[in-house]
């Protein structure tokens, strides 16, 4: 069976070990001389051993003592510099956090939350990994980030979604286009020119092709890149009209092209995600927080 000990009993005892005096461990540990010896006892009691020669002139360690006290000091120190450590991380003096963010917010609003946060914590390391959503959850679910920046999350157990905002989406297209005079576009309309959007497979182009598919259209995407700055590129020559989400136009040179709304209002929830059946970093609560301080509804540039 292992033995368990008294935290205050190791401490006492090396305190009287390093003095070699009770009178003095009393001092250092801000309590009676005898409660010190109570304490010694109490662990030599437990031990089976003596741990000290006593005499009325002087206090040595016995040979059981000095193993213990190697021993126990180690374990100490090591403890002390645990809790010290757990004590910068409750303080959001040191720390980890890592995100995981579908693209078009890693490249968007997150640099900016970030290096607010780090100015204000500058003791905790932040990582970001931009991938899409499915992914974001699979690395969450893994352990292998702390919090998931992701769109439209289902139900799912273990992970609760906190809404941030809604991300419309907005059809841009060549402003020598026809279209280029417009303001708007129906779903089914814009599904007569050649499309490009976000990959097939990723949950913004479910988002797209369940929107199509409730007005009785099917979208054809002739392009598919992650990279809206590519997309808005090949609009320009001509290759086709860009489904954009919101949040990328503010950051997107769109002089030479319309930004259309789509009268179906096209769109998804951004939310941050989290395990629920892990305890959550100090870190994690505090970027959450501003997080939604820093995500205002958005407001569409357009051209």
């Amino acid at each position: 069976m292992a033995l368990t000990f008294n935290l205050n009993n190791v401490i006492t005892f090396l305190a009287v070990a390093e003095t070699l005096s009770f009178r003095r461990a009393a001092e250092h540990t801000h309590t009676s001389q005898s409660a010190v010896s109570a304490r010694v006892s109490q662990l030599e009691d437990r031990l089976g051993v003596r741990l000290f020669h006593r005499t009325t002139r002087q206090v040595t360690l016995t040979a059981e003592g000095l193993q213990l006290f190697v021993v126990a000091r180690t374990a100490v120190e090591d403890m002390e510099r645990v809790a010290e450590s757990l004590r910068k991380k409750a303080a959001l003096q040191s720390g980890e956090l890592t995100i995981a963010a579908v693209p078009s917010i890693g490249q968007t609003v997150l640099p900016t939350i970030m290096g607010e946060f780090h100015r204000r914590y500058p003791g905790v390391t932040l990582k970001l990994l931009d991938v899409d959503s499915q992914r974001c959850i699979e690395m969450m679910e893994a352990g292998s980030v702390d919090l998931a920046i992701v769109s439209d999350l289902e139900d799912r157990h273990d992970i609760v979604f906190e809404p941030l905002f809604r991300d419309e989406c907005f059809l841009v297209v060549p402003r020598t286009h026809a279209l280029g005079e417009r303001r708007s576009i129906s779903l089914r309309e814009a599904a007569s020119f050649p499309l490009m959007a976000s990959p097939r497979g990723t949950t913004l182009w479910q988002i797209i092709e369940r929107a199509f598919a409730a007005c009785g259209a099917t979208p054809v995407a002739h392009q598919e890149t992650w990279n809206m700055s590519t997309l808005v590129r090949l609009v320009e020559e001509g290759f086709g009209m860009g489904i954009v989400p919101e949040i990328c136009l503010g950051k997107l040179d769109v002089s030479r092209c319309t930004v259309l709304s789509l009268e179906e209002h096209v769109g998804r929830m951004i939310g941050v995600a989290r395990m629920t059946n892990r305890s959550e970093s100090p870190g994690s609560k505090a970027f959450r927080q501003l997080l939604g301080e820093r995500t205002p509804p958005l407001r569409a540039v357009r051209q």
